[in-house]
């Protein structure tokens, strides 16, 4: 794996990550792109799908772009909603 460190205000590091590491597109789902090249975009990822919201908005680095605390919250709340609904499914008495 190869690394670049490049300081952008945030105090962000850039690693080049493996493809599958990184999250899909919040917008349109599908992949992003990770520009590999020389200057600042070195090692940033952004969507590049036609007519995709994300495309227009700035090179992110690949922790910023994986970073996304209402996805995680909202998932974590669906598991343990499942987990109480099976629990209360196990429960409850079946038809007689």
């Amino acid at each position: 794996m190869l690394s670049c460190s490049y300081y952008d205000g945030d105090d962000y590091d850039f690693w080049f990550v493996a493809e599958d590491e990184l999250r899909p597109c919040p917008f349109c789902g599908n992949q992003p792109t990770q520009f590999i090249g020389s200057g600042a975009n070195h090692g940033l990822v952004r969507c590049v799908t036609p007519l995709c919201p994300a495309g227009y908005m700035d090179w992110a680095p690949p922790k910023k772009w994986n970073t996304r605390p209402i996805e995680d919250a909202l998932c974590a709340q669906i598991s343990a909603l499942e987990e109480t609904l099976m629990i209360a499914c196990q429960l409850s008495p079946g038809p007689e």
